[in-house]
């Protein structure tokens, strides 16, 4: 008999645009079986006895009929088996995109973070590391990460199990959530504009037509039919399906427009540690623009929540909204307003050389994912 697991009221801060932290609650009712999966994916085969499995092989049948009947008779077994691994494939996606939760964990702390691209995933990242290896400082644990033959801020976080993960009490679990408009900006301008598309060749074409100099509002258009595809590359994914609030049990969902200040408070109560998130260069955690990409950046500034609301086009803010409105819903950001400062139209960026420079050389062929 399949066993319920039932969870609810869970305090979780949602973080307001105007910096104040609300408390909402989150639900959770999941139905699962002894084993922790949604349905066994089990076949019941029937199989004749021997009595009548000798009588019908002392009936002779015609070669042809025979064969005939030994195709159906393996037709339906491939069947059933098409059917039991569809089953089994869909009690092991109930977490995150493609049947893999994006859980990073470190066990050392009983926290889990659920990795969400284009928020401060790169920066993340590295801070999961380094809690786990004790070093405590951002430019120390990139240097650790180097020095351990790693290429990437993703290649020494510890990835999780997330229908085993979620079942652990002792653990904490948080996420870290971004505007939708100006994380889908986010990710045209590093993942299509700064390099041209070269690292994402697969979401060029389905958003741009393969075409390297695509426009803002070309991708845009051209996202409403990507992710009506089903498998979107996870720059772009809902928020909400990488990190279902409905499926994991988080104890804070942190808003990046908050900053970083806030969320490192909150975290050193969790641990314990006394992490520091400043860059050798002095901004905060892993930079993906160059200075050529911020002087770049600088002539239609909307990658911040204020910018974009006062900036991007009302009719491209309408269909981004349209677009990710479960986003918006789930972690309370506002619908787009009228305002007579935004633009008729994005402008034209141009495109600095050194804007694909890196010392990161896999995380993707310019810049890293942030």
């Amino acid at each position: 008999m399949p066993a319920t697991s039932s969870t609810s009221d869970a305090s979780s801060p949602l973080l307001s645009r105007h910096g104040h932290a609300s408390f909402g609650t989150v639900s959770n009712t999941t139905t699962v079986d002894n084993e922790g999966q949604q349905g066994s994916g089990a076949v019941e085969v029937s199989v004749p006895s021997r009595s009548a499995t000798t009588a019908a092989a002392t009936r002779k049948l015609p070669a042809a009929h025979l064969l005939l009947l030994v195709a159906l008779v393996a037709a339906a077994v491939f069947a059933a088996i098409l059917t039991a691994t569809a089953s089994g494939a869909s009690a092991s996606s109930s977490f995150g995109r493609n049947g893999a939760c994006p859980l990073e964990q470190s066990p050392k702390h009983n926290i889990a973070y659920c990795n969400i691209p284009k928020a401060a995933s790169s920066t993340l990242s590295t801070y999961m590391t380094g809690i786990e290896h004790d070093i405590n400082n951002f430019p120390a644990v990139e240097q650790f990460i180097q020095d351990q033959g790693g290429n990437d801020h993703f290649d020494l976080v510890m990835k999780a199990e997330c229908d085993v993960l979620a079942k652990k009490k002792e653990f904490r679990f948080f996420t870290v959530v971004r505007h939708p408009g100006t994380r889908l900006y986010s990710a045209w301008f590093d993942k299509i504009h700064d390099h041209k598309g070269a690292d994402l060749p697969d979401m060029l074409r389905a958003t741009c037509g393969s075409d390297a100099e695509c426009t803002f509002e070309t991708f845009v258009d051209g996202i409403i039919s990507y992710l009506s595809s089903g498998v979107p590359n996870e720059h772009v994914d809902y928020q909400s399906r990488l990190c279902d609030p409905k499926r994991i049990k988080f104890q804070m969902i942190f808003k990046l427009e908050q900053g970083f200040d806030n969320l490192s408070k909150r975290l050193q109560k969790w641990t314990g540690v006394n992490f520091d998130f400043k860059a050798t260069n002095g901004d905060t955690g892993y930079s993906h623009h160059t200075e050529g990409a911020e002087d770049v950046y600088a002539k239609f500034p909307v990658d911040d929540m204020e910018g974009y609301e006062r900036l991007m086009p009302y009719d491209v803010q309408m269909k981004i909204y349209e677009t990710y409105k479960r986003d918006f819903v789930a972690f309370g950001y506002p619908a787009p307003v009228k305002r007579t400062t935004q633009r008729a139209s994005c402008p034209i960026l141009p495109f600095a050389e050194d804007m694909s420079d890196s010392k990161w050389n896999k995380e993707d062929l310019s810049t890293p994912s942030t």
